[in-house]
């Protein structure tokens, strides 16, 4: 078996069973910082399983997942929060009570910062992610695309190593989708954080993704570059067809 770095995120022969359903079935993915990688299949293919998976919201039934060397087995969600790994969700999952800006400064609280400096660092984070303008409104007020954006800007309040995205074009329009684009394309550079990015937009995963992963019932499909992908008769079969 290839040795890999001791800094990466790594499932390793994942298995989920629901009773008599196989959700995963030794599932095997290494996202590594500095680079991303997009994680598709249809709908009920287990992307969003292997997220949980990854950060701590379910426990395979058999294989790991390893962080950094470390196993994982006994941690919970929290644990997976504080060694690097932060995610978002489908839904916002926003404190509709609290401004934009707020929704932001509660992990970086969290984490022990100061208010005067999480507000500091909430203002940086809103400005990087496209929300400066928004930064006093409430988030209840939010269109469903601006609170995908808070989501991601929440996440990377964590100073994440790995940053799970589920979803974040869902809903955007195609101008919407190409200033996420430039977004998730800049987060390892200004970050440091590998990215794994569950997307359906085709376009947003092509053009971003270094490499990309086929789910399809459960099972790996395809690992390849994004010109590999497009080019794979199983993959087209099960999923793109004329999206590519």
């Amino acid at each position: 078996m290839e040795q890999q770095p001791s800094e990466c995120l790594i499932a390793e022969g994942v298995t989920v069973r629901f009773g008599g359903l196989r959700a995963l079935s030794d599932i095997n993915l290494t996202l590594r910082p500095s680079e991303i990688v997009g994680l598709i299949g249809p709908n009920g293919a287990g992307k969003t399983t292997l997220v949980n998976c990854l950060s701590g919201f379910q426990k395979p039934t058999s294989g790991s997942v390893i962080v950094n060397n470390a196993s994982t087995a006994s941690w919970t969600a929290a644990d997976f929060r504080f060694n690097g790994v932060a995610r978002t969700f489908q839904s916002g999952r926003l404190f509709t009570d609290l401004t934009v800006r707020e929704n932001i400064e509660v992990p970086l609280v969290a984490l022990g910062m100061s208010r005067a400096k999480a507000r500091r660092e909430a203002t940086a984070l809103l400005e990087q992610t496209g929300l400066a303008a928004s930064a006093d409104k409430d988030a209840a007020t939010l269109p469903y695309t601006d609170e995908r954006r808070v989501g991601i800007a929440r996440a990377l309040a964590m100073q994440p190593s790995y940053l799970l995205l589920d979803e974040p074009a869902a809903g955007m329009s195609d101008s919407e989708c190409e200033e996420l684009m430039a977004i998730v394309q800049s987060l390892p550079r200004q970050f440091g954080c590998g990215v794994l990015l569950i997307e359906h937009n085709m376009t947003v995963v092509m053009n971003v993704s270094d490499r990309i992963h086929v789910l399809d019932v459960g099972q790996t499909l395809a690992e390849g570059r994004a010109e590999e992908i497009r080019g794979n008769l199983a993959v087209i079969d099960a999923y793109l067809g004329s999206e590519l």
